[in-house]
């Protein structure tokens, strides 16, 4: 018997698989996509509802409406030793309506001409009124022709994680501002000894780029709270001034250094600087605390104090930890540097320190530091930062180099160790102050190349005279 094939429920199962198949990602999809604008429309909604985040752009926006017409763009003219002329650009803030200027003295160091640019396209020429290298603050002047805003100053003390705004003219674009937060305070910088000396910096993590040097950082409410320095790239983890991009670890020197310096570079032309009197501990770090004297946590070690200096007189004694001044706690040698020697001479500092297991507060009558100390102190630093030490600090000792670190910038120089200065830029240097003063006469510290005759001891044993130019890294 010849049997009979029916195919019609197969082909109703085949075709209702295959709508299925075709159809199913089809609704599923327009359920998706009705389900994402279900959700936009109510994400919409409640952005409407609750205007935080407009509110949070408005106060942002008025923070650049309130700052930006107290900040200026420097164009700088130099002149270089081989007679040709080159610019370069920074960026500034008012400090007072009379026409004075903040900005960083490797902005206008050596400068032939200085302008000044505001936000609203007005140009004038600027005067310079004074440099510190020794903390990287510079003061310019102009003739304003209408009133300018001044910007307020901050005096609370930061906070890690406080939100701050950086200004100025990074790659030359004109006027700008970025946004970040406090990532540090106390900061160290060893390379930044290239131009300073001191260092006490505030991190953040704001951009920060080449022509932002020397524009403010302020606070949410529009005041200054530092002034742009320096930033830490991929190339130099630290921190230093030359040309790099931003890697989100950008430096400002605290507001309160700088004030202390354009103050009297206004009223004087030159910085006075605070005096403790004590030696400064060079490898004491927190291991050396705890093995050696006992103590757990942050501070200076106090290796020596000068006789019947400040700090003698009083009352601190050799091996104790400074852990804070007048309020501030102290994290490292830089820091405690910095900050005394940015204190007025005469002022009263109270001095938390340490002492064989007891903690305890003294009262220290800052003094006031010498200008050839100062001067020698810096200079020394600023060689260090290039690998070169002297055999001897003291000033009447002969300028002889005992450690030249192997290719250091000095090395690359030509400086050797047992190399004798002799002279700097002709002149007969034969002491290690006259070595200092020259160099800093010379603007060694701003990074002018200083022309230098050494006497170096040849493998014949015959002293021979070399010239080298000693310069700092731009």
């Amino acid at each position: 018997m010849r049997r009979f094939v029916t195919f019609g429920p197969a082909l109703v199962v085949l075709l209702t698989t295959l709508v299925t198949l075709v159809a199913a990602p089809a609704a599923v999809r327009m359920i998706r996509a009705a389900d994402a604008a279900a959700r936009a429309r109510a994400a919409r909604q409640a952005l409407a509802d609750d205007d935080i985040l407009q509110r949070l752009s408005l106060a942002t926006a008025n923070v650049g409406e309130a700052v930006l017409p107290s900040v200026v763009h420097i164009d700088v003219r130099t002149t270089g030793a081989n007679g040709i002329n080159a610019s370069s650009l920074g960026s500034g803030w008012v400090y007072d309506q009379r026409g004075y200027i903040v900005t960083n003295a490797h902005v206008v160091a050596s400068a032939t001409a200085i302008s000044v640019q505001f936000s609203d396209g007005r140009l004038y020429d600027a005067s310079l009124v004074g440099i510190d290298p020794g903390t990287d603050i510079a003061v310019i002047r102009i003739t304003p022709l209408e009133e300018l805003i001044a910007l307020p100053r901050s005096g609370e003390p930061l906070l890690v994680g406080q939100k701050v705004y950086s200004f100025g003219s990074p790659f030359n674009f004109k006027f700008s501002m970025s946004e970040g937060i406090v990532s540090g305070l106390g900061r160290e910088s060893t390379t930044y000894a290239n131009i300073g000396g001191f260092s006490n910096f505030i991190q953040f993590d704001a951009a920060v780029n080449p022509g932002n040097s020397g524009g403010p950082v302020v606070d949410v409410l529009g005041r200054v709270v530092g002034v742009n320095v320096a930033i830490a790239n991929n190339t130099n983890t630290v921190g230093t001034t030359d040309q790099g991009q931003s890697a989100g670890i950008s430096f400002a020197i605290p507001v309160r250094v700088a004030e202390f310096v354009a103050g009297q570079l206004i009223e004087d032309g030159q910085v006075r600087r605070g005096f403790l009197g004590i030696n400064l501990p060079v490898f004491d770090g927190p291991a050396y605390l705890r093995d050696q004297l006992g103590y757990i946590g942050l501070g200076v070690h106090v290796p020596q104090v000068v006789a019947d200096g400040p700090a003698a007189r009083g009352g601190l004694q050799r091996d104790d930890v400074i852990t804070g001044i007048d309020g501030q706690r102290i994290t490292g040698v830089e820091m405690l540097r910095s900050i005394i020697s940015t204190m007025e001479p005469g002022h009263d500092a109270r001095i938390e320190l340490w002492r064989a297991g007891t903690s305890r507060t003294v009262t220290v009558r800052v003094g006031e530091f010498e200008r050839p100390d100062l001067v020698r102190q810096n200079i020394i630093t600023s060689l260090v930062s290039i690998g070169a030490r002297l055999e001897r600090t003291d000033p009447g000792a002969t300028p002889a180099f005992d450690l030249v670190i192997p290719g250091s910038p000095a090395a690359r120089a030509g400086l050797r160790r047992g190399s004798t200065v002799v002279e700097v830029e002709g002149n007969p240097v034969g002491t290690v102050q006259a070595f200092c003063e020259a160099l800093d006469a010379a603007d060694f510290r701003l990074r002018a190349p200083v022309e230098v005759t050494i006497e170096v001891a040849s493998d014949d044993g015959e002293t021979r005279r070399r010239e080298i130019t000693l310069e700092l890294p731009r």
